[in-house]
């Protein structure tokens, strides 16, 4: 049995939740650009473009993980997870620092980028994951 969304053993809910969330981050990225482009200049425009990167990429990986961990023990599984948090927010400090300090982009840009994109991001996947039809108990355990 498949859900709406077409998740199966050739399709993965993972891959489902990523192409669900990435098409609508990417639109408002883009929208971010052109705001950020004409209110703030190249520098602003930059700043939304890598703002757009750094969400689908965090969030992209953090699915990656997901997708291979899953038939792992919960425990290395939850242990993936919080080293793709952690990796994660490592990789956007550093972003965040070496932004501050060559001045290249727009730090407002990037911030605001961030932020619109990853809260829809997490609706697109919250929308997502609640049109999927996953089971909590595997039945041939029992």
């Amino acid at each position: 049995m498949t859900s709406p969304l077409g998740t199966g053993p050739d399709r993965p809910w993972q891959i489902v939740l990523f192409q669900a969330s990435l098409w609508p981050t990417l639109a408002v990225g883009a929208g971010a650009c052109a705001v950020a482009g004409v209110l703030r200049g190249p520098d602003g425009a930059f700043g939304a473009v890598l703002g757009t990167v750094l969400v689908v990429l965090s969030f992209g990986l953090a699915l990656y993980v997901a997708r291979r961990t899953e038939h792992l023990h919960p425990l290395v599984t939850m242990s993936a997870a919080l080293s793709s948090y952690l990796f994660t927010i490592t990789a956007l400090l550093l972003v965040l620092v070496v932004v501050r300090k060559t001045g290249a982009v727009d730090r407002v840009s990037v911030g605001l980028t961030v932020l619109a994109c990853m809260l829809v991001w997490l609706a697109a996947q919250i929308r997502a994951f609640l049109g999927l039809r996953l089971l909590s108990v595997d039945p041939e355990a029992h």
